[in-house]
């Protein structure tokens, strides 16, 4: 089960939904195209590219609550941060599935929170 920590985002938010709302939209997007982006890299050999992305996915997903792909993000990170040249492929290979079962889960909480507003 993915963990979205929906509280703890909100309070990063002084409690506004409106603004949690848009982030989850906006956080979709970005993601999106910075995992396409950090498989590309990854397959390409770039890895302090994929260590940027692995970074910047890990940050977002912290803002909006989201756990798990903060999780596999940070451990893409903090191996090649150690080793350029570490074998991140498994976390590669996870971070799309990660990632679609967190969108999956923050569609539903906006949705509710669309609901509420």
């Amino acid at each position: 089960m993915t963990v979205i920590k929906m509280g703890e985002a909100l309070e990063r938010l002084d409690n506004d939904a409106e603004i949690y709302i848009e982030l989850i939209g906006t956080y979709i997007k970005m993601c999106e195209a910075d995992i396409a982006e950090l498989v590309a890299k990854h397959s390409g050999g770039d890895a302090a590219r994929v260590q940027f992305l692995a970074h910047k996915i890990k940050g977002a997903s912290m803002t909006v609550g989201a756990e798990d792909l903060a999780k596999v993000s940070a451990q893409i990170e903090l191996a090649l941060k150690a080793n350029p040249s570490a074998d991140v492929g498994l976390g590669v290979a996870s971070i799309a599935s990660v990632f679609a079962d967190t969108e999956r889960e923050l569609v539903k909480i906006r949705d509710t929170l669309q609901k509420q507003s």
